[in-house]
């Protein structure tokens, strides 16, 4: 919207008043006074005005298409009656957080399940690769369908530990491989090299022995992680 600018040169709005005739200033004054004098502002007039404004009414306002976009309004709503609901509204921010209008951070869990079909490959020329629609904070594997026969192999506790610590948190990866990152299941003694993409959202990962089962990358079998973001 934009203001109402006069010039300042005393024409930018003419008055028109239905007062009897033979009123005297006295009796005028006495209606000004009182507020009963009669009196309609009529439209700007071009010569007087440097901009014209937007006119205040229920098309500039508040229109009757945009009240229906909202639930529980009232018959006639006025605009401070929206902003009460959309006081209550969640902001979208950069990156995918959510937060009030009064900058309260609004804590949500998001989680994408992914796959990938199992080449039959393993080491460092073989890498296997997981990518997720927003970078997680953890990762898990679920579980592999071997899909010549449609059946289903859980692999929960397949992650690689160092210690005490497990390595489905992505905080722990880097853009290079690094050692104890990714993912190997089996017993197999085994080295296993992870790193993740520069936009956090893909992780890719081999083991330097063994077989590309204990990689998840069976021929034909289909591998199936969870990924994570918290708040």
């Amino acid at each position: 919207m934009q203001d109402f600018i006069p010039k300042g040169n005393g024409n930018s709005r003419s008055l028109k008043s239905s007062i009897p005739d033979g009123t005297t200033w006295e009796q005028a004054l006495e209606m000004l006074r009182n507020g009963t004098f009669p009196i309609d502002i009529g439209a700007a007039n071009e010569d007087g005005v440097l901009q014209k404004g937007n006119p205040l009414n229920k098309s500039t306002l508040l229109k009757d298409e945009t009240a229906a976009l909202f639930n529980g309004l009232p018959e006639n709503p006025v605009p401070d009656e929206v902003f009460q609901i959309l006081s209550k509204a969640a902001l979208a921010e950069d990156g995918g957080g959510l937060s009030k209008i009064d900058g309260t951070k609004i804590e949500l869990v998001k989680f994408s399940v992914v796959s990938y079909i199992g080449t039959g490959r393993f080491g460092e020329s073989s890498p296997c690769s997981i990518t997720f629609p927003f970078r997680p904070d953890v990762v898990l594997p679920l579980f592999e369908r071997q899909t010549q026969s449609n059946s289903a192999i859980t692999m929960l506790g397949g992650v690689v530990w160092e210690g005490l610590r497990g390595w489905p948190i992505i905080s722990g990866y880097k853009e290079s491989y690094t050692l104890y990152r990714g993912f190997k299941k089996g017993n197999v003694v085994t080295d296993v090299f992870g790193k993740i993409s520069s936009d956090g959202r893909t992780l890719t990962w081999y083991i330097t022995k063994g077989n590309p089962g204990c990689q998840f990358n069976e021929s034909y079998n289909e591998y199936f992680f969870m990924g994570f973001k918290f708040g």
